[in-house]
This record gives C-alpha cells, structure tokens and sequence, in this order.
C-alpha cells in the first residue's frame, strides 16, 4: 500500500494510519489503529520518532517507504528487500522472511484466543476463509497411545 504521510493521524493516545491496499481487482480501504504501549515495543513512540526525522518532514505528499541511498519511493518489492536487509542486520536466518513474521502472527492470534474472523479482518483475508487455519494454525499432533496410558500405571 502506498502510505503518504499526510494519511498518518497523531491524536496523542493512539496513530491512525488510512490506506488503500489493493488486493486482487478489488482495491479496500483500511484504516490502522497503532495505540501506545508499555515497554520496549511501542509503535506509537517509534512513528513518533520516525515522523520527527527530517528526511520524513520534507515529504508531506510522497510516500513514506524511500530508498535513501537511490533517492526513489519503494514499492512492494523494495519493501520486501528492505525487511530482508533488516532481518540480515539482526542476523535472522536466510529461510525467514515477510511472510514468515505474518504466518507467525497470524498462528500467535489463533493460538491467544482470536476468532477466525477476527484474523480474517485483521489480515484482510476473506470472511470466512479458513486459510489461516488451514496453513498458519495447524493443530499438534496428539499421541493417542500416550493419552490412553496417561492415568494408568504401566
């Protein structure tokens, strides 16, 4: 999604973003809700910090994601190179990428308790796709011998 910085909102508690993200032929409108939070991880504090950085100052009309050092926009595949460079400084393995951190996400939301659907909205799949449970939230294998043995004493 292109985000400009003119669709970031600080209202003080929490950062509203809008965006239009275009998904197959159908292009959605969202609308995302960063809200501050304790301890090391907040959002809020480092789209704060992020937005007072006087590169992002100068380009109220322009999208936020910039190649620096080539003096360009990114799209989505130079999203992608900057994430990967990222996950490389953090020396992550090779075999992690974009898609690894949102499977992730989307089996911890399933694993705390989120519905289906509240994924699906999250996400932005389909209501009712069973995507994310069919890839991202597969059930443990259960040893059947072992429950069966679990109150004997063998």
């Amino acid at each position: 999604a292109a985000i400009q910085r003119k669709d970031v909102i600080d209202s003080g508690e929490e950062i509203t973003v809008n965006t239009t993200i275009r998904k197959g032929k159908k292009p959605r409108t969202r609308k995302i809700i960063l809200r501050t939070r304790d301890g090391p991880c907040c959002p809020v504090k480092a789209m704060r910090e992020w937005s007072q950085d006087d590169e992002c100052k100068q380009r109220i009309g322009e999208k936020i994601w910039r190649d620096f050092d080539k003096k360009k926009e990114l799209g989505s595949i130079g999203c992608s190179k900057e994430l990967r460079r990222i996950l490389d400084q953090a020396e992550v393995d090779g075999c992690y990428a974009g898609s690894t951190v949102r499977h992730a996400m989307m089996t911890k939301l399933r694993g705390e308790g989120a519905s289906l659907k509240e994924v699906n909205d999250f996400t932005g799949h389909a209501p009712g796709s069973g995507i994310v449970d069919v890839f991202y939230n597969k059930p443990i294998a259960k040893d059947i011998g072992a429950l069966i043995l679990k109150d004997s004493e063998v």
